[in-house]
């Protein structure tokens, strides 16, 4: 939400606003008996390690099912070593496959870009 990438989180903030805004004047999860989503955000700054504390106070304060977020590759390893520690799903969008390369069980990313000769 703040530094270099702010960006990224600001845009992502609005979009999933607009999602659960509909989602819950839809009903909620119905699966779940309608329960209503709740968004909390939490700045990651613009370093690793500030990314690996914005993961340990969402979860900690929140304790969410998944978080969502996070666009720079590095950042999202340092969270994700928070998310994994904890089983906390991360849905990233990094664009390095490594990120998804290192064996972690609770993060996904939903960028993938590379064609069938592994140009880019």
């Amino acid at each position: 939400m703040t530094g270099a990438h702010a960006i990224f989180g600001t845009e992502a903030k609005i979009g999933m606003e607009i999602a659960v805004k509909h989602i819950n004047e839809s009903g909620g999860i119905k699966s779940l008996g309608g329960i209503p989503l709740e968004l909390v955000t939490e700045d990651a700054g613009e370093t690793a390690d500030s990314a690996k504390l914005g993961a340990e106070s969402i979860i900690s304060k929140h304790h969410p099912v998944a978080i969502l977020g996070l666009y720079i590759s590095r950042m999202t390893v340092a969270a994700s070593e928070v998310t994994e520690r904890e089983k906390v799903i991360l849905v990233a969008d990094a664009l390095v496959d490594s990120v998804t390369e290192m064996g972690r069980q609770y993060l996904f990313r939903t960028a993938h870009f590379r064609d069938h000769s592994g140009v880019r």
